[in-house]
């Protein structure tokens, strides 16, 4: 076996297990919140004002833009240039979207999460 090859299979390898454990990390940080939570009331495209009156103020938030946004035109019509985490410790993050020219943010994902800092 060449020393190109050799490298070339080292870094399959490697490159395998790094995404293996990232698909380990995201198969359980979507594990579904128990069924007598609060989290667990927390469903796909309810509006943020309701998140609030059933979980309460998050304890931090964070704003980022997703790939998309860098889409020309995309983030006029797209719907998912942007996205709102609500982080709540000791319970996990409700993570929403808005659609362009609307201030309603909506849930597109629960991630369960006990062990969450809150930051």
């Amino acid at each position: 076996m060449s020393v190109t090859f050799r490298r070339f299979a080292a870094l399959a390898v490697g490159l395998g297990l790094v995404l293996g454990t990232a698909q380990a990390a995201l198969a359980q940080a979507d594990s579904p919140p128990p069924s007598g939570s609060a989290m667990a009331k927390i469903t796909r495209g309810m509006p943020s004002e309701q998140v609030q009156e059933i979980l309460g103020s998050p304890t931090s938030t964070n704003h980022y833009p997703t790939g998309k946004g860098w889409i020309p035109f995309y983030g006029w019509w797209g719907g998912d240039a942007y996205r709102t985490e609500y982080i709540y410790k000791g319970k996990g993050r409700v993570v929403f979207n808005q659609k362009p020219f609307s201030s309603r943010l909506k849930v597109i994902r629960v991630l369960y999460d006990p062990k969450e800092d809150g930051f």
